[in-house]
């Protein structure tokens, strides 16, 4: 399996890079400390890191908490205002935080996350090779409830996904909040910037353009001393906008295997569905269907086993068990549901 590759190990004698940490915020006063704690405790050369913290129209306080913390911080602390609307507010709060930034590397986490104090260290340390552009780093979820536990083996199996079609020159996903690109190469690659206005993808869709320009500027970071935590989804509600926001970002893909691929998993789903509503019209058909159920999930038990324990967590087992029998009507059914365009994010309607 690709994944088990070795895991990356970090360089006996590295260069420091300076490192800007941009951050987007809108309504996060209830992490916000927690985040600039983490932010705080980070074992790097504190004239070489700097926070910068974007703050989105919060209508709490999100701003006031990074006001205070900056009299106490060791760190250099910035904040900004973004004024205008628009119809992507979180690129809008990122380029205006990459505007006003010093570092080399532009290290991209969001403000419900806290990371380890080893994450600036290890995530700067895969620029060594000075022709790496951009560094996709693991996320894992907090713990929680039944719904939490089967989002968070979900997310685990992405993670061993995004790595391994990387490995196969089938760049297909990375997420924000743990995600470092050169200064450089970002303005090489005309940042954000792109013929589709979309609220989501800045992540992904930077990851595509900088692949496209050389496969050989991409990396992901596989270091435990790396992985970020961010909280899962923890409502019904919070989840359908969340994935309808995800997966209406597959037409935008800037490549046509990274499109294909995403119409192969959603196809494949279609089918697995299809097979398992004719198994029950059928006893012979469900005895092949029975094997090849049994033979998948066996499969993806020992995946995500390996990935979930890379994370440091272990799989729930009857959460697992749920989300095979969940999970194709699940991708269908947002595969079907993210062609209306519209969704929630942080109180506002955005597509």
């Amino acid at each position: 399996m690709l994944w088990n590759r070795s895991e990356r190990k970090s360089p006996a004698i590295e260069k420091e890079h300076s490192v800007s940490v941009i951050i987007a915020a809108r309504n996060e006063e209830a992490h916000m400390r927690s985040l600039l704690e983490s932010l705080e405790a980070q074992d790097y050369p504190p004239h070489l890191l700097e926070i910068v913290v974007v703050n989105d129209h919060s209508e709490d306080g999100t701003a006031q908490i990074v006001e205070e913390y900056k009299a106490i911080s060791k760190h250099k602390i910035a904040l900004f205002h973004l004024d205008e609307n628009s119809d992507t507010p979180k690129k809008e709060a990122l380029k205006l935080g990459i505007q006003h930034s010093q570092g080399e590397i532009l290290l991209f986490t969001d403000a419900d996350c806290h990371m380890p104090p080893t994450w600036v260290r290890e995530m700067q340390s895969g620029f060594k090779n000075d022709k790496i552009g951009l560094v996709v780093g693991p996320i894992c979820y907090e713990k929680g409830a039944l719904l939490e536990n089967m989002l968070s083996q979900e997310q685990a199996a992405l993670l061993g996904s995004a790595f391994a079609t990387l490995k196969l020159k089938i760049t297909t996903m990375c997420n924000g909040a743990n995600m470092a690109v050169r200064r450089s190469t970002f303005l090489s690659v005309g940042g954000f910037e792109s013929d589709s206005i979309i609220a989501s993808g800045d992540d992904e869709l930077l990851l595509h353009k900088v692949y496209m320009q050389d496969s050989q500027l991409v990396v992901f970071m596989k270091n435990k001393k790396a992985i970020v935590t961010t909280e899962s989804a923890s409502t019904l509600s919070q989840l359908y906008h969340q994935r309808k926001r995800w997966a209406g970002k597959w037409e935008k893909y800037l490549m046509f295997r990274t499109k294909a691929f995403a119409f192969f998993i959603f196809s494949f789903h279609v089918s697995w569905l299809s097979s398992a509503i004719c198994s029950f019209f059928s006893p012979s058909f469900a005895l092949y269907f029975v094997w090849a159920l049994a033979i998948k999930c066996v499969l993806e038990f020992v995946f995500i086993h390996k990935v979930m324990k890379f994370l440091g967590k272990k799989i729930n087992l009857l959460g697992f068990v749920m989300w095979q029998l969940l999970y194709s009507p699940y991708v269908v059914f947002f595969g079907l549901v993210s062609r209306g365009k519209k969704y929630s994010w942080k109180g506002r309607n955005l597509q």
